[in-house]
Order: C-alpha cells, then structure tokens, then sequence
C-alpha cells in the first residue's frame, strides 16, 4: 500500500460511499459523485483563476447558481 491509498480510501468512503447511502432514487452514485465534484470543481477554479470575476464574487453570487446543480443532484429530481 503506497502513501496514496489511504487518503484515496477515506475520500470515496466519507465523500462518496457515505452519501451514496442516504441519497434516494436511482444512479444514487452518481449523483454522490457529481455533488461532491461540483464544489470541487468550484474551489480548484477559483484556485487557479485567482484574478477576476471569481475573486470578486460574493458568497451568494457563487452559491446561487451552484445551489440549483447540487439540489437536483441530491434529490435525484428534474
């Protein structure tokens, strides 16, 4: 076992496996999937793209876009 594998290990069982477990409706890992890439998808952007838009956007302005995707992923609803 390298170095890499338990943090590999404790990622998918505390930020996939688990959700997975409480999300309803098919494709519900996924679903658990997608919802946590959202977010880090957002950071690792942000991260890179420090000058601009993303630097200046408020905490809403983010969330409010975002918060439709992670919903209807959650809920597995249209």
């Amino acid at each position: 076992m390298d170095e890499r594998t338990l943090p590999r290990e404790r990622f998918r069982e505390q930020v996939t496996s688990r959700p997975t477990g409480q999300l309803r409706g098919g494709d519900s890992e996924l679903r658990a999937k997608l919802s946590a890439g959202l977010p880090l998808g957002l950071g690792a952007t942000l991260g890179l793209h420090r000058p601009g838009a993303g630097e200046r956007a408020t905490p809403e302005q983010l969330a409010d876009p975002y918060a439709p995707a992670v919903q209807r992923l959650i809920t597995g609803s249209e």
